[in-house]
């Protein structure tokens, strides 16, 4: 039941013309609370909340408010795909079933509009991929459109969105409303306090986050976003305590005010997209970095140069490279030149394998396929290099001289070592397929301290390494160095799956929550 102000009622009955009663029936009017038996008015409205159900959970759609007056414009170019396309990309990752991009949009333009969001909806791999479902509306969806039941989310299409982040926030329940907050972005600054956004403004002492452009709202309040002032709907929905911000202390999310801001973005965030989770060694790091965005940044544009393309050339580069060190010693007037050569070839192949990753992620063009090659490739690789490896050792007699033969009383043959090596490989290969790629959110230590170790091994600084124990070889040709690396690199192989299988078996997983 609903009560409501003395004057409220009164000015309702002056309004509104009561109907004329039925015959033999008593009618009365209440004009103040005491003609009602009520000793105090109020003029607070108590909700009554049923429990909400799976229904009310489910995701709907994804809203996109469409301004094509913003600075920069939604189909401005951010690295490769217009900050459109990204949302869209992002709404689809979620799993949004329907993209309604509601503004006023110019007839001659609907058409780049809608061909831009449903290529980036299509893009992506949740429930929507494939599907054509955007929708293109003048003016905001009324409930019979959305439904009356579900969570709805909301997307700045002008604004720079994390698709990790949003997946997360799309995954909320309850009957609040909840915003993504970043630490990097120029949102509206927001103070938090366990969770709950306690204060907003453009200039908030102490202020923890900035929502960033996101958020996900259920049905029955999606209309007070849109059909009231944003900062007074805001402001609404935190006295009610019904506004919570969801903090992504890795979320790239921004939102842009101009075009200096936009421009400054693009170096800002250019490696935060580009590398994502990748692993990075120390040397490729300091090394390949700056030599990978050149190329990326060259093909970023170039829709001939895909990624699956730049993987093979890397694949075929990494052939040449052993090759050339199986045969380290053909020259005979400069032994261990071709070695030399082969690192050359192998750094060559670690910075492509860089660019293809770059590509992908910057172009959001990531799919299982291309995942799949990428590590059937790496994994290869490792092994071409380990079996030129063991070829050269056991030819020079790298395990009868130098150290070795100091280390080992009866040394074994470089062939065991090397079948080791390869094996190695092969069984570290089945285990990161088993474990998975590493899943955002809270994780037990161990399952955190394994992906760190599974990242380590995607590290290109083995090339780097290998490089410096080339020089070292043409150096010192005698200190059997090729068979030294060899004997490290099976230890280490073996060891690191070894250890990544016990801690997968004894922290398994937490479920994305």
């Amino acid at each position: 039941m609903v009560v409501v102000a003395a004057r409220e009622t009164a000015a309702a009955g002056a309004a509104e013309r009561p109907a004329t009663p039925a015959a033999g029936v008593e009618t009365r009017r209440y004009d103040t609370p005491q003609d009602m038996g009520l000793d105090q008015p109020t003029t607070r409205i108590v909700k009554r909340r049923m429990a909400r159900t799976a229904a009310d959970e489910q995701l709907v759609a994804a809203v996109l408010p469409f301004d094509l007056a913003a600075v920069p414009s939604p189909l401005e170019d951010f690295l490769g795909k217009s900050l459109l396309y990204r949302a869209a990309y992002a709404a689809a990752e979620a799993g949004a079933p329907r993209l309604l991009i509601v503004g006023q949009v110019p007839q001659a333009q609907q058409a780049q509009v809608f061909d831009e969001a449903q290529r980036g909806f299509q893009a992506g791999s949740g429930d929507a991929a494939g599907k054509s479902t955007v929708e293109l509306l003048a003016s905001d969806p009324t409930e019979g459109e959305l439904g009356e039941r579900g969570r709805v989310l909301v997307l700045d299409p002008s604004a720079l969105h994390d698709p990790e982040s949003v997946v997360r926030l799309a995954q909320t329940r309850g009957h609040q409303t909840n915003f993504a907050v970043g630490r990097c972005g120029d949102g509206l600054m927001v103070r938090t306090r366990e969770g709950r956004i306690v204060e907003i403004g453009p200039r908030v002492e102490n202020a923890d986050g900035r929502l960033v452009g996101a958020c996900s709202v259920p049905v029955e309040s999606f209309g007070d976003l849109f059909k009231t002032a944003e900062r007074a709907a805001l402001e609404r929905l935190g006295t009610a305590e019904e506004l919570v911000g969801i903090l992504y202390p890795r979320t790239f999310g921004q939102q842009f005010g101009t075009t200096e801001t936009f421009v400054r973005a693009q170096d800002l965030f250019y490696d935060r997209l580009a590398a994502a989770n990748s692993s990075e060694g120390v040397f490729d790091g300091l090394l390949a970095r700056p030599v990978a965005r050149v190329f990326t940044q060259r093909f970023l544009h170039s829709p001939r140069v895909t990624p699956a393309l730049i993987s093979v050339v890397a694949g075929i580069l990494a052939l040449i490279g052993a090759f050339c060190l199986a045969n380290t010693n053909a020259i005979p007037r400069f032994p261990g030149l071709l070695g030399i050569v082969a690192g050359l070839f192998l750094i060559g192949s670690a910075v492509l394998d860089r660019v293809d990753g770059e590509l992908a992620r910057l172009r959001l063009d990531e799919d299982r396929n291309a995942r799949y090659l990428d590590f059937g490739l790496d994994h290869l690789t490792h092994m071409l290099v380990l079996v030129a490896l063991t070829w050269v050792a056991d030819r020079q007699g790298d395990f009868r001289k130098g150290p070795l033969r100091d280390l080992m009383n009866d040394p074994p043959p470089a062939v065991t070592i090397g079948s080791f090596a390869v094996t190695g490989v092969i069984i570290l290969a089945l285990v990161l397929i088993w474990r998975g790629a590493p899943r955002p959110g809270p994780q037990p230590f161990l399952t955190r301290l394994g992906d760190l170790l599974a990242g380590s091994y995607g590290s290109r600084d083995f090339f780097y390494l290998f490089l410096i124990v080339a020089v070292a070889h043409v150096i010192l040709p005698s200190a059997g160095f090729y068979g030294v690396f060899l004997l490290l690199s099976m230890a280490l192989v073996n060891a690191l799956w070894l250890v990544l299988l016990i801690m997968t078996v004894l922290s398994p997983r937490a479920q994305e929550g």
